[in-house]
C-alpha cells in the first residue's frame, strides 16, 4: 500500500515571507519548494501518479481519496479534507494528525508549507472519468437458501454466530485432537485502524468479511491479501465505537455505526450502496450489534441503555435500506408493557438494549431478541415496576415484527444483567420426547434452555461464580458475583449436534455495587448509571469453559481460563474446540475432556470471533485479536490471523466418515446460477431449493418420435449441459484393479457451481493398501495428498439431484435408485443412466443432434422454449426426433439443439423429415436428456 508522501532532501529550502496570502511570490516559491523536495515522488500534472498521488487537484481533496491510488486505510479514514489549514499542520508533524500514516517527514517552517499549498492551489486536478480495466465481477448472494443452509455448510460462515440457529458448529474434521498440535498460522491481516476487537468475521466464497471500528474489511480467507476496505466518515456524534459484526446477502454487507447510520456495502469492490441514519446520539443511541438478514428485510437494534437511550428493534429493505417494521423494547406510553413501568416518566429513557446477535428459526419466521437491561443500570428507584421488555427473551414475528411471546428473566433489574443471548436454537431430546428449544443466557451468569413452542423452561445452570446476587446496590456499595463484567458476554455457547453437548463460555469477575444517593442527572452522551461498580483487581478475574449435556444440563467437564473468556467458542466435528482468551492466546481445546491440545500467541488479545471453514479440501481457522475494550483491556491492533495444519498432517489424522451417517449434500437445479431451460420463477412452480424433485412428471420428461420408425421414444431432460466433463475421482488401493470395496466415489461440484456437468470423467486414484474405506471425502483434500491419478476416457451421466427424489424410467431394466458419492465431506445424491457406453472425445463429452419445435417460433413474441414444445392434441407426443437412439454408432444423451419450422411440424415424423423441414437454429444449445423409453419397434 501506498500513502500520501513528500520525498524531501537533505536540507530544506526556508522560504522567507511576509505572510499566508496567495501571492504570486507564494505561489512561485511554493513551486520552488516542490521541485526540490516533492516532485521525486509526486507529479503535479493531473491523473498522473508516481510512488506517490497526483498534487494536482489537491486543495479541497479529501485524504485518501484520489482515484486510481491506492492509499494506507489510516489516510483513508482520517476524515481530512486538504484546506490550507489540514495541510500546514499535517506537514507540521504528520503522525500526530494521522496516526498510522508512513507519511513521516516533517517541514518545520510554516510559511515554506503555507507557500507550498499556494503552489498546489492552483493546480486542477484531472478530469472524472469511468474507470478504466475489467471491471469487477459483481457478487449475487449469499442467496435466502444459502443463509438457511448455513448450518450445514463447511465452507461458509454466513452469520455471527455461523447460522440463523446460532449454533457455531461446523462439520470439519480435518483438524483432530490427533493433529492439533500441527497447526501453524498461515497469514496475518493487521488493520492500521485503531480499534476495539469484538467483530464475528463472516466467510462467503472464499472471501472474509470484518469490521474494525469504522472500517470495513475483506480479505482474501486463504491467504489475508486485502480486497477492499471501506471506511465510513461519521456524520455525527459517537458515543461508543464498538462494532460487533456485519451481515451479508445478495451482494450486500450491511453493518451499523457508531453514529447511528446504517449501511450497506457492495461486497464485490467495497462501495457504499447507501446509508440510513436510523439512531441518533441525541437519544443515546448507537449500533452495535451484527444485524440478521431475512428475505429482504434487515433486522437490528439499538444499543445505548447506559446513556439513557430508548432502544427499539426495526426491520429495514435490504434494497434501500427504507424502515419496514418497529417494536419497542421499552414501550411508548399505552403500548403494551407499560404498565410495568410504574413512573412513566421513565419510559422515555428506559434502556433496554441489543448488543448482541440474534437468533431466527427460518421455518417458522420467528426472530428471538436478548433484551438488556433497564435504565439506569443501578437506580431502581426512578423506575418501579418489573420493566419489560428490558432482560427478556422477545419472540417477534420476523416479517410483521409483531409480538408473539416474551419472557422477562431478571424483572426490575439493578445489576446491569443484560441478557446477551438467545442461541443456539436445536431439537433434542429431554425425558423420551422431541423438544424444538432455545438456549437463553447473559451476565447474571445463568444458562437456561426453554422450550420454543410451549415456553416451558426445562433447566437454569450457573456458569460462573454467583454470590450474593439478590443484594441491592447501596450508597455505600455491596460486593456481588457476577460483577459488572460477570457471566455471558457478547459471543454465546456452541452446540455439538453429534454429542448434544453445548459448550459455554463465562466471565469470572466480581465487583462492589454502588447506586447514587440521588436521582441521576439526564446528560447527552454521558453516562445515566445511577451509581458505579467497582471491579475487583483485574487478576482476580477469570473465565470457564463449561461443557453441559444439552438436554439435562448437567456438567461434562470444566476449563478454567486464567483470564475472562469473551471470544467465540466453535466446535467441529472433528472433536476439538476453538477459542482464545485475554492473554493473546488462541486456543483448540479436546472437546471430550476440555484439555488444551494447542495454544499460540496471536500478539493481540482475542476477545472476538474465531470461526472455521474449508476451501479447497482444507480446513482454515480465523481467530481476530486485538484491543478488546476499555473495560476489559487487551493489546495489539485489529488483526485475524488464520492458522491451518501443515501438509500432510490434517490428511493422515482424518477420520473415516460413514456414509449412513454423514450430511447430505443440499443441491438446487433450478436456481440462477444452475438453470437455463429450467429456471426457477414465481409462475413455474418448480421445486425450491432442496426439495426432492419427481422427474417423472412435466417439464422434465419428454415423448418424441424414432429416427428410423417415427414411434414414440421418451427422453429426461435435465437441461443444458456443456461439453467439458466435471471429474470423478474413483479409489484403487495400490496393485489392485478393482474400486475400494464400500468407498464412495468423489465429486468436486454440484448443480450452480463453477465447472459442474452433469458429465463426469472417471479419473482412477491409487491411495496405500492400509487406506481406511471412506476416509478421504473430498476431491481437493485427494489432490492434496499427492496420490497418483490417471485420466481415463470413461464417461458417466450422473446428474446430482436432491435426496429423495425420483427419476424411474430406465433401459435395459437398469437400477433407477439414487446413488452416493462424495463432495466435501457430504454425500451426494445423483441419478445414474448408463443406457449405452459412453467415452470421452479427447476431454469433451460427445454430442448428437436432435430436432425440435415449439409452440411459437423462436424470435417470436413469447416464442422459443418458454412456449412449450408443440404436441399432438390431447397428447405428450412431441415431433422431436433425436438423431440417434441407445446402441446407434455416434449416440450420445448430450443432445446439440436444432431448432425447425413449427409450421413444418405436421410432415415431421422421423429423422429425414425433420431434416427436411425448414432449420430455423441450429447448435443452440447442448441438453442432458438420456432416452429411458423405447416404443414397440421403435428402431
Amino acid at each position: 500500500m501506498q500513502t500520501l508522501r513528500l520525498c524531501l532532501g537533505a536540507s530544506l529550502i526556508v522560504m522567507a515571507s511576509a505572510g499566508l496570502a496567495l501571492a504570486d511570490d507564494d505561489v512561485n516559491a511554493g513551486q520552488q519548494i516542490y521541485q526540490a523536495q516533492c516532485a521525486a515522488c509526486h507529479s503535479d500534472q493531473p491523473g498522473v501518479n508516481g510512488i506517490g498521488p497526483s498534487l494536482a487537484g489537491l486543495a479541497g481533496r479529501k485524504a485518501g481519496s484520489l482515484p486510481g491510488f491506492h492509499f494506507t486505510s489510516a489516510l483513508q479514514g482520517s476524515g481530512l479534507a486538504w484546506d490550507a489549514d489540514t495541510f500546514i499542520k499535517f506537514l507540521a508533524d504528520p503522525t500526530k494528525l494521522v496516526p498510522g500514516t508512513a507519511m513521516t517527514v516533517m517541514v518545520p517552517d510554516a510559511t515554506g508549507r503555507a507557500n507550498l499549498f499556494a503552489y498546489f492551489a492552483t493546480l486542477k486536478g484531472a478530469a472524472e472519468t469511468k474507470p478504466s480495466g475489467l471491471a469487477v465481477q459483481k457478487i449475487s448472494g449469499p442467496t435466502q437458501a444459502d443463509l438457511e443452509g448455513a448450518a450445514a455448510s463447511t465452507e461458509a460462515w454466513l452469520y455471527a454466530s455461523h447460522d440463523y440457529a446460532g449454533s457455531r458448529f461446523v462439520n470439519l474434521d480435518q483438524i483432530s485432537p490427533a493433529n492439533a498440535k500441527d497447526l501453524r498460522p498461515v497469514c496475518l491481516y493487521r488493520s492500521e485502524q485503531s480499534a476495539s476487537v469484538q467483530t464475528s468475521p463472516l466467510v462467503y466464497r472464499g472471501v472474509m468479511y470484518l469490521t474494525f471500528g469504522r472500517a470495513t474489511v475483506a480479505i482474501d480467507a486463504k491467504s489475508c491479501r486485502e480486497r477492499w476496505t471501506y471506511i465510513w466518515q461519521p456524520k455525527a456524534q459517537e458515543i461508543s465505537p464498538t462494532n460487533r459484526g456485519a451481515a451479508i446477502k445478495d451482494g450486500r454487507l450491511v453493518r451499523g455505526t457508531a453514529d447511528g447510520y446504517l449501511l450497506a456495502i457492495d461486497m464485490a469492490d467495497g462501495s457504499l450502496l447507501w446509508s440510513q441514519p436510523i439512531a441518533s446520539a441525541a437519544g443515546g443511541q448507537y449500533l452495535s450489534m451484527p444485524p440478521l438478514i431475512y428475505k429482504d428485510l434487515v433486522i437490528i437494534g439499538s444499543a445505548g441503555a447506559d446513556f439513557g437511550a430508548k432502544n427499539w428493534i426495526g426491520a429495514f429493505k435490504l434494497e434501500t435500506g427504507e424502515p419496514v417494521w418497529k417494536f419497542n423494547l421499552v414501550p411508548d406510553p399505552g403500548e403494551p408493557g407499560a404498565n410495568t413501568w410504574n413512573n412513566q416518566e421513565s419510559l422515555k429513557h428506559g434502556g433496554g438494549s441489543l448488543w448482541t446477535p440474534l437468533s431466527l428459526d427460518a421455518q417458522a419466521g420467528i426472530v428471538y431478541l436478548p433484551v438488556g437491561n433497564p435504565a439506569p443500570d443501578f437506580y431502581g428507584e426512578i423506575r418501579p415496576g418489573a420493566n419489560l421488555y428490558t432482560d427478556s427473551l422477545v419472540a417477534l414475528d420476523a416479517k410483521s415484527g409483531k409480538l408473539l411471546w416474551h419472557r422477562q428473566f431478571i424483572p426490575h433489574d439493578v445489576h446491569d444483567a443484560d441478557l446477551s443471548q438467545v442461541s443456539p436454537l436445536f431439537e433434542t431430546m429431554i425425558n423420551g420426547n422431541k423438544h424444538q428449544v432455545i438456549t437463553v443466557s447473559g451476565k447474571d451468569g445463568l444458562l437456561r434452555l426453554l422450550d420454543r413452542t410451549t415456553q416451558q423452561q426445562f433447566y437454569e445452570v450457573p456458569i460462573t461464580t454467583r454470590e450474593n446476587v439478590d443484594a441491592l446496590p447501596t450508597v455505600e456499595g455491596v460486593h456481588r458475583c457476577p460483577g459488572l463484567l460477570g457471566g455471558m458476554e457478547w459471543n454465546g455457547p456452541a452446540y455439538d449436534p453429534g454429542s448434544n453437548t453445548l459448550f459455554v463460555p463465562a466471565v469470572d469477575w466480581c465487583g462492589v455495587f454502588s447506586r447514587s444517593p440521588k436521582d441521576p442527572p439526564i446528560m447527552q452522551g454521558m453516562h445515566y448509571y445511577g451509581g458505579a461498580v467497582a471491579s475487583d483487581p483485574r487478576e482476580r478475574s477469570k473465565g470457564w469453559l463449561t461443557a453441559l449435556d444439552a438436554s439435562t444440563g448437567k456438567e461434562r467437564w470444566k476449563y478454567a481460563s486464567p483470564t475472562p473468556l469473551v471470544a467465540g467458542v466453535t466446535a467441529t466435528s472433528g472433536g476439538v474446540l476453538f477459542t482464545g482468551d485475554l492473554n493473546n492466546d488462541f486456543l483448540v481445546l479436546d472437546a471430550k475432556t476440555g484439555r488444551v491440545h494447542y495454544r499460540f500467541n496471536t500478539g493481540g488479545s482475542i476477545g472476538g470471533g474465531v470461526i472455521t471453514y474449508g476451501l479447497d479440501g482444507k480446513q482454515y481457522v480465523a481467530a481476530t485479536s486485538g484491543t478488546v475494550s476499555a473495560f476489559f483491556g487487551g493489546s495489539g491492533l485489529p488483526a485475524v490471523v488464520i492458522f491451518a495444519a501443515e501438509s500432510g498432517t490434517a490428511l493422515a489424522a482424518m477420520q473415516p466418515l460413514d456414509p449412513d451417517k454423514a450430511p447430505v449434500a443440499e443441491v438446487d437445479r433450478f436456481s440462477d446460477k444452475a438453470a437455463h431451460l429450467q429456471l426457477r420463477t414465481a409462475d413455474n412452480h418448480l421445486p425450491g431449493p432442496n426439495e426432492p424433485v419427481d422427474f417423472d412428471t412435466g417439464p422434465f420428461i419428454t415423448q418424441g418420435l424414432s429416427p428410423t420408425t417415427g414411434k414414440p421414444v421418451r427422453y429426461y431432460n435435465f437441461d443444458v449441459q456443456g461439453t467439458t466433463p466435471a471429474p470423478v475421482y474413483v479409489l484403487y488401493r495400490e496393485g489392485e484393479d478393482k474400486p475400494v470395496p464400500g468407498q464412495l466415489d468423489i465429486i468436486d461440484t454440484l448443480p450452480g457451481e463453477t465447472g459442474y456437468n452433469d458429465f463426469r470423467q472417471v479419473w482412477k486414484a491409487w491411495v496405500p493398501k492400509d487406506y481406511v474405506v471412506n476416509t478421504i471425502t473430498d476431491s481437493a483434500a485427494l489432490l492434496q495428498a499427492g496420490y497418483k491419478t490417471e485420466q481415463t476416457s470413461v464417461l458417466r451421466n450422473m446428474p446430482v439431484v436432491p435426496d429423495k427424489s425420483r427419476a424411474k424410467a430406465r433401459l435395459k431394466g437398469a437400477s433407477a435408485d439414487l446413488q452416493r458419492a462424495w463432495y466435501r465431506g457430504r454425500v451426494a445424491k445423483y441419478f445414474s443412466f448408463d443406457e449405452a457406453p459412453l467415452s470421452a472425445a479427447g476431454s469433451s463429452v460427445p454430442v448428437s443432434p436432435i430436432y425440435v419445435t415449439f409452440n411459437v417460433n423462436p424470435g417470436q413474441p413469447n416464442g422459443g422454449p418458454g412456449s412449450g414444445f408443440r404436441t399432438e392434441p390431447n397428447s405428450p407426443q412431441t415431433h422431436n426426433v433425436p438423431a440417434t437412439l441407445p446402441g446407434d454408432t455416434g449416440y450420445s444423451p448430450l443432445w446439440l439443439v436444432a431448432v425447425y419450422d413449427n409450421a413444418d411440424w405436421p410432415s415431421v415424423h422421423d429423422l429425414d423429415t425433420a431434416r427436411k423441414a425448414k432449420q430455423l437454429a441450429a447448435g443452440v444449445a447442448t441438453v442432458n436428456c438420456p432416452i429411458v423409453f423405447i416404443g414397440p419397434e421403435g428402431r
